[in-house]
């Protein structure tokens, strides 16, 4: 088959490297897939690295601009100019589509429709990739209306794919919609865990305020001083102009020292494997990558008990009778849990984090995610031969 994947984005944060996996894994199945991503990036040269055939074309998202904090002309001025792109974006999208001619459209996000008109104004199956809530994790809102969005997942030219049950339930999925975990990792070998961390707790991610980061902060600088010898590490980007709030707020000169912004980095999983811990503060994670990958690397997860972070951690219980990370609810619980791991050590966890990697190994292998996917394409195409038999 060929495929025409659609993305947002060009770096290899959570959907990037979804769907990265995914299509080696179909390269794997002798399919062949062309990518359109927004702009050059990581992601394109990753996939010039592999000879994957990619198109730069940036795709307009149906959500309303950011209304908070913005002047009621600027959001008009926003909203006036979103209309033309979609237009645009629709026209350009549709000439790739002729000329590409692909089996399956999969477009990789909830908050791109465009591959939902044109795939069904040409009669392609089209796969949407649920990933995010959009309005309880990024603060999206539906344009034109979350209504009318959960209307087109049901779309029977659609085949939605949620990456948790509480995304799936959240949007009211119908029987056209299926349930995959994401693949992150591989089935070979596990890492062997190290029990002597080194003295620093783990943020990795966005550093936006979806994701937490200002919690996490809050609740370590709160009893970093009963705790001197521990220090922060944050890996991942972010506007400067946020992390320069951050800073301002919270980051006193006691403990600036102890905090420490590393940027992007390309060694995630060494950093994860020395943690004391890694903090998942976000406010509601569509299904959460670097929770897989820290549990996988022997790394304790303390993740905010929501979303996608609740359902992992639930899976694991459900599986073992016992927890495979630590949840927590409030920043004082937080706070109490950064004081016991920093002051007691992590040595009464040492059973939790070979149940964790046991249970990532077991549920999101990234072979098993392509196995899934495939499957998938193979019942929507012949589907569509038997309706093609029908109708003659």
């Amino acid at each position: 088959m060929k495929i025409l994947y659609l993305s947002h984005t060009s770096d290899l944060a959570g959907s990037g490297k979804a769907i990265l996996s995914i299509i080696n894994n179909m390269i794997e199945l002798n399919h062949i897939p062309i990518i359109i991503i927004p702009s050059q990036g990581v992601l394109s040269q990753e996939l010039r690295d592999k000879n994957i055939e990619y198109i730069i074309q940036p795709l307009e998202t149906n959500t309303w601009p950011k209304y908070q904090n913005t002047h009621k002309i600027t959001y008009t001025k926003r909203l006036i100019k979103k209309i033309p792109k979609l237009i645009v974006h629709y026209f350009k999208l549709n000439k790739i589509i002729k000329n590409t001619n692909p089996d399956i459209i999969h477009t990789n996000v909830g908050i791109i429709h465009l591959g939902h008109h044109l795939a069904k104004r040409h009669r392609i199956p089209h796969v949407w990739h649920i990933r995010e809530y959009q309005c309880k994790d990024f603060g999206y809102k539906f344009f034109p209306s979350i209504k009318i969005y959960k209307k087109r997942l049901k779309n029977i030219n659609n085949h939605p794919i949620s990456i948790t049950k509480a995304i799936f339930d959240y949007f009211e999925m119908s029987s056209n919609a299926s349930i995959i975990y994401d693949g992150v990792i591989p089935e070979s070998n596990s890492p062997e865990i190290i029990y002597q961390k080194k003295n620093y707790f783990l943020f990795v991610g966005l550093l936006s305020e979806a994701k937490g980061i200002q919690q996490a902060i809050k609740a370590f600088a709160n009893i970093s001083n009963t705790i001197p010898n521990i220090e922060f590490w944050i890996a991942g980007n972010g506007k400067q102009s946020y992390i320069t709030y951050l800073a301002e707020k919270y980051i006193n000169p006691d403990i600036s020292k102890k905090i420490k912004f590393l940027g992007f980095r390309t060694d995630i999983d060494k950093l994860m494997s020395e943690a004391i811990a890694l903090i998942v503060p976000s406010k509601f994670e569509g299904f959460g990558f670097i929770t897989v990958e820290a549990m996988y690397n022997g790394c304790i997860v303390i993740g905010k008990n929501t979303a996608g972070t609740k359902e992992q951690f639930d899976i694991g219980f459900q599986m073992h009778g016992e927890e495979i990370g630590i949840r927590y609810e409030s920043l004082i619980e937080l706070q109490n849990i950064l004081f016991d791991l920093g002051t007691n050590g992590i040595l009464k966890y040492r059973d939790m984090m070979n149940r964790a990697q046991k249970t990532v190994i077991s549920m999101y292998t990234i072979e098993a995610n392509g196995k899934n996917i495939n499957r998938l394409y193979q019942q929507i195409t012949d589907d569509k031969i038997v309706e093609k038999k029908t109708a003659n």
